[in-house]
């Protein structure tokens, strides 16, 4: 190989070498580096079934990131693009990507408490649920009234209740979060699964006499 061909093979791999180092020096920047330090949180929205760009775009429309190219880069080298939960977050630009994108793949989402009253029947929950915004009442009505949907083979201490019967008594009485992104099924679930939790031998034996 002649010296001509050897400079210039060696000015090649220079002029290279100094355009990935200010390609990962710009990128780095672009992820690690927040768009505004004194940025404030706002509400920011996953749909289900968003695509990764679409996340990214809105994103940077919402001037949250600088631009939505360093959003795709991290998610898709860190293997995160596929990870990202549906729901409402509280996200700011004073947090650097790496920070949302945890948010995201954690589902950190924004938790509205609701609380079910000891002593409410279905109708009661049901409108407590519609008059809060949530969930109509007839949804929740068709749901745990009778014949309503079976849940008994994912909970066992349903097997023995009466199938002439709805969930009136399961649905424990408590606090609960909840997000926007959750359908009525996954709330019911929620409240049997507290009451699976909750439930002493004693108060199962006691619901079984007074069935």
């Amino acid at each position: 190989m002649s010296i001509k061909k050897t400079n210039r093979l060696m000015v090649f791999v220079l002029c290279s070498l100094f355009l990935i180092v200010c390609f990962l020096f710009y990128t780095g920047q672009g992820i690690y580096l927040a768009k505004n330090s004194s940025g404030q949180e706002e509400v920011f929205l996953i749909k289900k079934g968003e695509s990764i760009r679409e996340i990214a775009a809105k994103l940077e429309s919402q001037n949250l990131i600088k631009n939505d190219f360093f959003f795709l880069f991290y998610s898709f080298l860190g293997g995160d693009s596929r990870k990202l939960q549906a729901g409402e977050y509280l996200v700011s630009s004073s947090q650097n990507i790496p920070e949302i994108t945890r948010k995201f793949v954690k589902g950190e989402v924004i938790k509205e408490k609701i609380t079910v009253v000891e002593g409410w029947n279905l109708r009661d929950i049901g409108w407590y649920f519609e008059n809060n915004g949530i969930f109509q009442a007839e949804e929740i009505l068709e749901l745990v009234g009778f014949p309503g949907k079976d849940f008994s083979n994912e909970f066992n201490f349903l097997e023995d209740k009466p199938k002439n019967l709805g969930l009136e008594g399961y649905l424990f009485p408590d606090t609960y979060e909840i997000d926007k992104e959750e359908g009525v099924e996954e709330v019911i679930r929620k409240m049997l699964r507290n009451f699976d939790r909750k439930l002493t031998l004693d108060l199962r034996e006691e619901i079984e006499k007074q069935g």
